[in-house]
C-alpha cells in the first residue's frame, strides 16, 4: 500500500509561539527565577514549592525469593532517590528520609486479601508518607500487574489511618540504574517529590494566559454488575481536574453517572462547580467574574454543550455568584496531518507551530524543535487538533487563546522532566483519573472515594477520602 502526499497550494494562516518559559524558587526578595527547561531549572534554582519528603521503600520478599528484584538493587533505587531529592532541594534546606519496610508478599493484593493489606499498613508509621513499590511488569502477566499497580494507587487512601500515596515503579527503572541512564530515575524523583506535596514549578509569570482556571474533562465507559437480579449497568466514570492561572493544578472531583447524554451533561456541570468551590482567590475575593477554559478530551453529541454552557453558567451565578465567560474545546491526537521542515536533517518543525484550519479549528505541533538542533523534540511530528466547541465570545478569538493555553499547558506536566507530553496537562492528568476509575474494582471505588449524590438526578461526586489537594494519582 502506498503512501499518499497531499500538497497544499494555499496558504494558511499560522505562527509560532514563543517558548514556555517556567519559574521556580524564588531568589531574594521575590525575584523571579525562570527556565524553559524543567531539569536545569530545578538543578539551578530549585522547585518552586519546597517540601520535606518522606519516602518508605516496600519490599516485598516474594520479588527477592523469585530472582525478580535484588537486595542491591533495591539499595541502589533507595541512594539514587535519596541522591536526586537532595540535590534538587539542596537549596531550600528542606529533608529527605528514605528508609526500608518489608512484607512476605503483595500479589494477593489483587484479589483484596485482607491479611496483606493489614501486614503493610502495620509497617507504615503515621506521617503521610511516599510508599514507594516495585511492580515488575514483565514478569508477572499484564492482568495481574494492571490490577496490582491499580490497587497500589487507592491503597493508602481507602484505610483510615495510616495515609500514604503510592509510586511504582518497573524493570524500567531497574535497566536505567544498570545502563547509567538518569531520565527514568529523575522522573521518579519528581513525581515522588509532587506527590509529596511539592509544586515543582509553574508558568512564568511574563506568560499571561486568558483564562483565570483552566479545566480539563475526561470520562469513561464502565459496565458494573451490580446484583445477580439485575444484571450489568453501563456508567460514565469520569473526572476534572482544574488549574489556576499559573498553571497550578489545584484539585479535581469525578462523578459517575448512567450512561446517558442529559446524566453526563449534569455530571459535567456538577463536577465543574465542585472544584470552582475550592478556588477561593475567585469565590471569596469579590471578583464576580472569571474566564474559563474548558479542555474536553472527547466530544458530546452535537448541541450539547451549548445546553451545558448556559446551565454551567446559571448555576455558578446561583450558587457562587459567579458569572462566567466559558470557552470549551476539544483537544486531540489522532490527526491525520503531519508537519515537515525543510531546515534541519531531522525535518522536525518548530514547537509552538500552528496553523489555523477555520476559525474554530487549529493544528498545533507540540513536540517539535527548540532552538533548531539544541532540542530536538520527540517521535514523529504528529500534530494535535483544538476544536473551539463552544465560546461567550468570538470564535477566532476563543481559537488563539485556546491554542496558546493548550501550548502553556503541554509544559506543566508533573510526570515528567523532559518535555515528552504531546497533549496538555489537564488532559494528560483527566486521562489518567478517567483510566483509574474505569479500572479500579467497585469495591474500591466504595471504599477510596466518598460518593456525594449530586444536585440533579442520577448524578455522583466522587471525593478521595484523602489528599484531595495532592496528584496522588499521576
Amino acid at each position: 500500500m502506498g503512501v499518499t502526499t497531499l500538497v497544499i497550494n494555499d496558504y494558511l494562516k499560522g505562527d509560532v509561539l514563543p517558548p514556555i518559559f517556567l519559574s521556580f524558587r524564588s531568589a531574594g526578595y521575590a525575584e523571579e527565577q525562570t527556565h524553559f527547561d524543567p531539569l536545569k531549572g530545578l538543578r539551578t534554582y530549585g522547585p518552586y514549592k519546597p517540601t520535606d519528603v518522606k519516602v518508605i521503600h516496600l519490599l516485598p520478599r516474594e520479588w527477592i525469593e523469585k530472582g525478580l528484584l535484588s537486595e542491591e538493587m533495591s539499595e541502589s533505587i533507595e541512594e539514587e532517590v535519596k541522591r536526586i531529592l537532595s540535590s534538587l532541594l539542596e537549596k531550600s534546606g528542606r529533608k529527605v528520609e528514605v528508609k526500608r519496610v518489608e512484607i512476605d508478599n503483595i500479589t494477593p493484593l489483587v484479589t483484596d486479601k485482607e491479611n496483606v493489606r493489614k501486614e503493610i499498613f502495620s509497617k507504615i508509621s503515621d506521617g503521610e508518607n511516599v510508599v514507594l513499590s516495585f511492580i515488575p511488569r514483565l514478569s508477572l502477566s499484564k492482568e495481574v500487574s494492571t490490577q496490582l499497580y491499580y490497587r497500589m494507587k487507592v491503597l493508602g487512601i481507602r484505610e483510615q489511618k495510616p495515609w500514604f500515596v503510592t509510586q511504582a515503579y518497573s524493570e524500567r527503572t531497574l535497566n536505567a540504574i544498570q545502563n547509567e541512564d538518569y531520565f527514568p530515575l529523575y522522573n521518579l524523583a519528581l513525581n515522588i517529590f509532587t506527590k509529596a506535596g511539592g509544586i515543582p514549578w509553574v508558568l512564568s509569570s511574563s506568560y499571561r494566559l486568558d483564562y483565570d482556571v483552566v479545566i480539563g474533562v475526561a470520562w469513561s465507559i464502565k459496565r458494573i454488575k451490580e446484583s445477580k437480579s439485575t444484571g450489568p449497568s453501563i456508567k460514565y466514570y469520569g473526572v476534572t481536574h482544574i488549574f489556576d492561572e499559573r498553571g497550578v493544578w489545584r484539585n479535581f472531583a469525578s462523578f459517575a453517572c448512567k450512561a446517558k447524554t442529559e446524566s453526563l451533561l449534569n455530571s459535567l456541570v456538577e463536577s465543574v462547580l465542585k472544584v470552582m468551590e475550592t478556588q477561593t482567590q475567585l469565590v471569596s475575593s469579590g471578583k464576580r467574574s472569571a474566564k474559563v477554559l474548558l479542555m474536553l478530551r472527547e466530544k458530546p453529541k452535537e448541541n450539547a454543550i451549548e445546553d451545558f454552557s448556559k446551565m454551567l453558567n446559571e448555576r455558578l451565578s446561583k450558587e457562587l455568584g459567579l458569572s462566567l465567560s466559558v470557552d470549551v474545546a476539544r483537544i486531540f491526537e489522532g490527526s491525520p496531518i503531519r508537519v515537515y521542515s525543510g531546515k534541519y536533517d531531522h525535518r522536525l518543525p518548530p514547537k509552538g507551530l500552528f496553523f489555523e484550519i477555520s476559525s474554530k479549528r487549529a493544528i498545533l505541533i507540540t513536540t517539535g524543535t527548540l532552538k533548531g538542533e539544541e532540542y530536538a523534540g520527540i517521535g514523529t511530528p504528529k500534530t494535535i487538533g483544538v476544536d473551539v466547541l463552544y465560546t461567550s465570545d468570538n470564535k477566532s478569538n476563543a481559537l488563539w487563546r485556546s491554542v496558546r493555553a493548550a501550548f502553556a499547558f503541554t509544559a506543566i506536566n508533573w510526570r515528567n522532566l523532559f518535555g515528552s507530553l504531546r497533549l496538555p496537562t489537564p488532559i494528560h492528568y483527566s486521562r489518567i483519573m478517567a483510566d483509574l476509575l474505569l479500572r479500579l474494582p467497585e469495591e474500591d471505588v466504595r471504599e477510596a472515594f466518598i460518593s456525594l449524590e449530586g444536585k440533579t438526578e442520577e448524578v455522583f461526586i466522587l471525593e478521595p477520602k484523602k489528599f484531595k489537594e495532592r496528584p496522588w494519582f499521576i
